[in-house]
């Protein structure tokens, strides 16, 4: 409650475009920065999500990105309140998910097969390992790997998404919720993508989870990239 207070009002500094995208706890907007007068996305906490764990989830996830700064995790640029909403800003990336493409591929879609043949997909996957690699070496787990989660821009660049998920197993990174015993999660409590769960998120080993609980999220994608096919449906 007091660093939403301390918060600051972003209202008159962007201009609210057209939705992109919305998940159980927030809404990605498209949005205009007024004063850089540059695009940008711009996620905010549903009115309807009242729940206390879900605003210091919204809340870890902005101060944990904003804290992971690498070429493939999105820039966090500001976070306050918009409209009397909590909301976070973070750079705009034009182009489409992975999940996108491998639904195309899928389809035989012949410009995407072109674009994205076996080579190209090996190497959006090795920045991909790259990106999970150095959270990792900041003591953070992401814990909802999949293709859904990754973007591909119109000009090559990688970008791994959401990590409101995620898990912080050292003080290498610090958000308002990992320096509270209040909020930790609940062991036996299952926190991720089914068909990406390593065997101990989809148990509720909490305890258990670490760096090889990515590692096996990053297996079940590159199955994905090498078969067409979820390795369990």
């Amino acid at each position: 409650d007091d660093l939403v207070a301390r918060l600051i009002d972003m209202t008159p500094r962007y201009e609210i475009q057209e939705e992109i995208a919305r998940g159980a706890m927030g809404r990605i907007l498209a949005a205009w920065d007024l004063h850089l007068g540059r695009p940008v996305a711009m996620k905010v906490l549903r009115k309807s999500t009242l729940r206390d764990l879900d605003r210091v989830r919204f809340l870890e996830e902005a101060q944990v990105t904003g804290q992971l700064q690498h070429p493939s995790i999105v820039p966090v640029y500001e976070l306050g309140r918009v409209h009397d909403q909590i909301a976070f800003v973070m750079r705009r990336i034009d182009g489409q998910s992975l999940k996108d493409i491998i639904a195309a591929l899928r389809r035989g879609d012949p410009a995407v097969a072109k674009s994205f043949g076996r080579l190209r997909l090996l190497n959006l996957f090795h920045q991909l390992c790259l990106a999970v690699a150095f959270a990792h070496t900041r003591g953070v787990v992401h814990r909802d790997l999949k293709p859904s989660n990754v973007m591909v821009g119109d000009f090559g660049e990688l970008a791994l998404l959401d990590w409101g998920l995620c898990k912080i197993i050292s003080d290498a990174t610090r958000s308002t919720r990992s320096t509270s015993d209040r909020w930790r999660t609940v062991h036996g409590q299952i926190i991720g993508t089914p068909a990406y769960m390593a065997p101990e998120q989809a148990m509720g080993l909490i305890d258990q989870v670490d760096a090889r609980t990515d590692v096996y999220g990053l297996g079940a994608v590159l199955y994905l990239l090498l078969t067409g096919e979820r390795p369990i449906i």
